[in-house]
């Protein structure tokens, strides 16, 4: 009988400690900030689910990224992995309504060529504005560690006669 009592109680400690674990993860997974969260106890910034670029044409790009809080997103692009000459795109603001997330769109882009993208995030102030190109280190009090992408475009198809 004995047996029987400590298989019972072993079965039903064990399920509830699994139980715990499924339920705070899955508190974590509808508040995914949660983690962020309680990382950000000195004000930092960063970039929380790393960078992604999509929608390729033979043109244009969508990168994307998401900040741990409020932040203007910022994206350089060059076709040398150096980045001698890079450009910039628009800025994109990343807010509570956003989910923290931003993405921005570089056009004009050359067919059939690779790119090499870089992407940071600055704090903000209510004053910055969302169309500016120009990134000034002075204005932003908090800046990210960047992270690197790089992608190609798509051929240019032409049409046969």
């Amino acid at each position: 009988m004995n047996r029987k009592v400590t298989i019972i109680i072993f079965t039903v400690f064990f399920g509830l400690l699994i139980l715990s674990g499924n339920i705070s993860t899955s508190l974590l997974l509808h508040n995914p900030t949660a983690y962020a969260d309680q990382q950000d106890s000195n004000n930092s910034l960063f970039i929380t689910h790393g960078i992604a670029s999509g929608d390729v044409t033979n043109q244009s790009v969508i990168i994307w990224s998401r900040a741990n809080r409020e932040a203007q997103l910022h994206v350089e692009y060059d076709t040398d992995p150096n980045f001698p000459d890079p450009k910039s795109s628009n800025i994109a603001l990343a807010n509570q309504t956003t989910d923290y997330t931003a993405h921005v769109k570089l056009e004009g882009l050359s067919p059939d060529t690779v790119y090499y993208y870089r992407v940071w995030f600055s704090s903000y102030t209510s004053s910055s504005s969302s169309s500016s190109s120009s990134f000034d280190s002075k204005n932003a009090s908090i800046v990210s560690d960047n992270m690197t992408g790089s992608f190609r475009t798509a051929i240019n198809s032409s049409a046969s006669s």
